[in-house]
């Protein structure tokens, strides 16, 4: 079994128009193709990090939790338009209120309606891939 610390080989297949930004990232850092994938995947998962920390500072670990839950269906609609992101994000809203109150042991409140149509508004707007608007 690896240890942690071995560096591995792995084969990556993506796009040749993705290669050639890699590429381009790389020459303008002057470093190898290997070393940009590394720390872009590096930086993916800080950025992750940062955002579990700033939604639990922001609405408490409880519904941090149940936003990052919901977030492959908020993503997958994101790109849809704002509208269609709330729609679906209310018809689990009443599940993640449930859940919230049960997380809390009723120390504290849920959300609002607007709090979270709010959260779902920033969480959406935070979660896209880098490099999408």
């Amino acid at each position: 079994m690896k240890k942690p610390s071995d560096i591995v080989q792995l084969k990556l297949r993506f796009s040749e128009r993705l290669r050639r930004r890699l590429e381009k990232a790389a020459d303008e850092s002057g470093d190898s193709m290997n070393a940009e994938i590394i720390r872009r995947i590096e930086r993916s998962f800080e950025k992750q990090d940062l955002l579990t920390e700033v939604l639990t500072l922001a609405y408490g670990p409880q519904m941090a939790g149940l936003l990052r839950e919901v977030t492959p269906a908020i993503r997958a609609f994101a790109d849809s338009g704002l509208n269609q992101t709330l729609t679906i994000s209310r018809d689990v809203k009443g599940s993640l209120k449930v859940g919230f109150k049960a997380s809390a042991d009723g120390e504290v409140d849920p959300p609002t309606d607007e709090e979270f149509d709010e959260m779902v508004r920033r969480h959406a707007a935070v979660s896209k891939p880098e490099g999408q608007s």
